[in-house]
């Protein structure tokens, strides 16, 4: 598991739990690990169930598989993230979490278990048990691989909830925490023939803890829900459940149809004090989001089933705007050669669906004619909702602080949208506008250089803002498209944005350890990222300076998720009966595993894009089972 790639399966036989470094198929879970962390500034990971086992044994087996492969990457992660939110400093001078969020957690993971108690056959709650038992599987493959620091279930339960916290804070707080910053942007484009469709995300975080990224492939096959198999691919971070970084590929099967979903979301405040009074719940007798999206995204058939999970038991924290693109829907108007047919198909079948939700209120739409008329829709931390903009205190804020920081329609990041998106016509073009950071030349960007679609507020001057600058930003971007769709592909780029017409100089952490000295803000250097990053951003992809004309991009690869219908394949031809009772050797049994999936993937390319520059690759598509 220290290797470039790896294998692990796992059987669980009562309470003993078997485990081999090869894919074993007579197993319950297969986790394939890839480290491309120095190429690409990710690692990968594809976990496969068995279909012969039960829910709980699925869940069980795939999250200890996980938790076992990646337990350094969890360690390191925790130990980043614990030092970095310094909650609770114990003793011994480490941080712990805050004992709220233990009680917090407890009473919430309690409420999911009774209320499965209390019905076993409601699928929602059968999907709530499912990731409670997903992370004890966790817990325990990390415990029995990483003896640096014991955990408990309840540990990484708070740590998905970091989402989360950024509302229940005010239970120890007692007050808005008013952040000046925004997390996320969102551009989805429609061609005017109506013939190609982009989605694009940048995630905005911190440059101290969101450099451990994982890219993630769930494979599983829990019966008595909607779906039949749940197909989820999204980018991610260690121990984490969901994506947190908000990007999903959802290609789940049910009634023998395979969906093919997009969702992407970007993250809502809430300044409205007298409704977090009113809706937040103290005890934790609800279902936190980051548990919502996974039982959403295992157990949606449609777009409206998602939207029906994704707001029940809703717990008002870790507040967003869900965008839900339906290319399956797409790629049915394609066959139709009249615009209009086109147009009329993608209208009467909803195209594009929202929800936004901020504390105590929702807004559901759908906004697919939108799309069509001004080819494109955005997501940029403020309601488009008139009523909920004003009910979650956007509209208050702004007239607080004289400023526009907060507006949705008036905001920088709007001007910029109807600037560029309205000319995307390709993925390289997408790709400049997601990666875009041209504050010093762009004029709705107002000199702020978080003002833009991949902020870096690192280069933030508080002379020319009058805002704070921190050590955070756009830490990646990931793209689709209909080709890529249909390729099984998805793009991601890790890194903060560079170069451009601005000539934004790389994150350099050597750099920023100085500044937090002279502020007396030291903190440890974050595990794992130096061992990527030994001084700056970048270096060790070893790229030119971007072209002036062009946004920057440090690294980026296209992920071929085809590789997991591979794995299907051969999971199914090695689980027949007939195969079973054939007597291979192991050696063999592993070559029919990799001649197979050769096979299968013989024509699937890998792309790199190298600034802004898509080039072919090797094929590496058989190296990701």
């Amino acid at each position: 598991y220290h290797s470039k790639q790896a294998y692990l399966s796992v059987k669980k036989e009562g309470d003993v739990i078997k485990t081999i470094l090869k894919p074993d198929t007579r197993y319950d879970a297969i986790i394939n690990f890839q480290d491309k962390n120095v190429s690409h500034g990710y690692y990968q990971i594809i976990v496969n169930t068995s279909s012969k086992i039960s829910n709980e044994q699925q869940a069980y087996t795939a999250g200890y598989a996980e938790g076992y492969m990646t337990s350094r990457l969890i360690y390191m992660y925790y130990e980043n993230m614990l030092n970095y939110q310094k909650q609770l400093k114990l003793e011994n001078g480490s941080y712990d979490w805050d004992p709220f969020y233990r009680e917090y957690a407890k009473n919430q993971m309690q409420y999911i278990n009774d209320n499965y108690e209390a019905d076993k056959t409601d699928q929602f709650w059968i999907m709530a048990h499912l990731t409670l038992e997903w992370l004890s599987g966790l817990t325990a493959g990390y415990n029995a691989n990483n003896p640096k620091r014991y955990h408990i279930v309840e540990d990484f339960y708070i740590l998905n909830l970091i989402g989360d916290q950024k509302d229940l804070s005010y239970f120890i707080k007692k007050n808005i925490d008013q952040e000046q910053n925004h997390r996320c942007s969102v551009g989805i484009v429609i061609t005017p023939d109506l013939r190609n469709l982009f989605v694009s995300h940048a995630t905005w975080g911190s440059f101290y803890t969101n450099f451990i990224k994982i890219v993630k492939t769930h494979n599983f096959h829990f019966t008595g829900v909607r779906t039949t198999q749940q197909n989820v691919h999204f980018s991610s971070y260690p121990g984490f459940l969901y994506s947190y970084d908000d990007f999903y590929v959802v290609r789940n099967t049910a009634n023998d149809q395979q969906l093919q979903l997009v969702i992407t979301e970007t993250t809502y405040n809430t300044f409205n004090q007298t409704a977090k009074e009113e809706f937040l719940d103290k005890q934790g007798h609800v279902v936190p989001t980051f548990i919502r999206v996974m039982i959403a995204n295992w157990n949606c058939d449609s777009a409206a089933s998602w939207l029906l999970d994704i707001q029940r038991e809703i717990s008002w924290t870790y507040n967003n705007n869900f965008l839900l693109v339906d290319y399956n829907l797409f790629k049915k108007a394609q066959e139709e050669a009249d615009l209009n047919v086109r147009k009329q198909t993608l209208l009467t079948g909803k195209l594009l669906s929202s929800v936004e939700i901020v504390t105590g209120m929702t807004a559901e739409t759908d906004e697919t004619q939108n799309l069509i008329e001004n080819q494109f829709v955005a997501s940029l931390n403020s309601p488009r909702d008139e009523k909920l903009y004003n009910f979650s205190g956007y509209f208050d804020e702004n007239l607080l602080e004289k400023d526009d920081l907060w507006s949705f329609y008036e905001g920088s990041r709007f001007c910029i949208c109807k600037k560029m998106l309205p000319k995307v016509d390709s993925i390289e073009k997408i790709q400049e506008f997601i990666r875009y950071n041209n504050f010093l030349g762009e004029e709705c960007a107002k000199n702020d250089s978080a003002r833009v679609i991949a902020a870096r507020y690192d280069l933030r001057t508080p002379e020319m803002t009058n805002r704070n600058l921190g050590y955070s930003g756009a830490t990646d971007a990931k793209i689709i498209d209909l080709e890529l769709m249909m390729q099984n592909q998805f793009m991601i780029i890790v890194g903060p944005t560079s170069g451009g017409n601005s000539q934004l100089k790389r994150f350099n952490f050597t750099e920023i350890e100085e500044l937090y000295k002279e502020k007396g803000q030291l903190k440890p250097k974050p595990l794992g990222v130096h061992i990527i990053l030994p001084e700056m951003w970048g270096t060790v992809c070893q790229y030119g300076d971007p072209e002036p004309s062009t946004a920057a991009v440090v690294c980026c690869i296209v992920i071929p998720f085809i590789a997991v219908g591979a794995a299907m394949i051969v999971w199914k031809i090695l689980f027949d009966k007939k195969a079973l009772k054939q007597k291979y050797a192991k050696v063999e049994e592993l070559e029919l595993m990799e001649t197979e999936t050769q096979d299968i993937q013989k024509n699937t390319k890998v792309k790199v894009a190298i600034e802004g520059q898509i080039l072919q690759g090797e094929d590496e598509a058989s190296n990701l089972e």
